[in-house]
């Protein structure tokens, strides 16, 4: 349970546990999503590889264990390369940048998202710009990316990422074998 710590202090409730809703919602296991969820092998084994990358620092041009540009971490990632590692667990090679994962196999509408469907995001909600951002989607609201913080878990509906205002969500791409 070395990442408890880590999702206590992502959920706010760190010092004092209290399981609640949004405890529970944050408190991940890729393999009770996969038992409660549809989700195929292919989707399964991309959730397991992006889970175990969990905690593991930033780092531009990161894709993942023994590859971290510096070598100064077992481990890291950058946002493309965390889905590159997923998705390499599961049999697809993809390209290491978020435009080029925005073309990739099939669009979903955000009512229909699954565990597995891959995010693209423009994290500054410019509207007019090109994406910038990736992740995961693992159910349940929340999404796997990596972000300025590290690989973590965030609510796809929070405060930041779901601000109607500057909408970030561009596009929900399906990989299939």
């Amino acid at each position: 349970m070395p990442y408890l710590a880590l999702l206590l202090a992502l959920s706010g409730v760190a010092g004092s546990f209290a399981p609640g809703p949004r405890t529970e919602r944050i408190l991940w296991s890729p393999e009770a999503f996969i038992r409660a969820t549809p989700v195929g092998a292919f989707h399964g084994e991309a959730l397991r590889a992006a889970h175990a990358l969990l905690g593991a620092p930033y780092h531009f041009g990161g894709s993942g264990p023994g590859r971290c540009p510096t070598g100064e971490h077992p481990a890291c990632a950058d946002c493309s390369g965390l889905l590159c590692v997923a998705f390499a667990a599961a049999g697809v090679t993809l390209p290491h940048s978020s435009a080029g994962l925005a073309a990739l196999g099939q669009p979903v509408a955000q009512a229909d998202i699954q565990p597995g469907d891959i995010l693209v995001f423009r994290s500054d909600g410019n509207a007019n710009g090109e994406v910038n951002h990736s992740g995961i989607y693992v159910g349940n609201g929340l999404f796997l990316h990596a972000g300025s913080r590290g690989v973590r878990l965030d609510e796809l509906d929070g405060r930041y990422w779901g601000d109607a205002r500057r909408p970030r969500l561009r596009a929900i791409r399906r990989i299939t074998r």
